[in-house]
């Protein structure tokens, strides 16, 4: 049996250090890979804990 795998997305950050602390205040950018259909996130948005945490730019 044959397992490919593929991105679906990168994810981007300011932030250089990897330590497990207070992250509250960084914001992170989630960029789709050209093969993933951006229709695929609509109603991510009332599945997260922080309303801010999803912006998918679709209505």
């Amino acid at each position: 049996m044959t397992c490919t795998v593929a991105p679906i997305a990168l994810v981007s950050s300011t932030r250089k250090s990897t330590e497990d602390d207070f992250w509250g205040g960084q914001m992170s950018e989630i960029r789709l890979a050209d093969h993933i259909d951006p229709s695929s996130l609509l109603g991510l948005e009332a599945r997260e804990r922080s309303p801010r945490s999803v912006r998918t730019g679709l209505s």
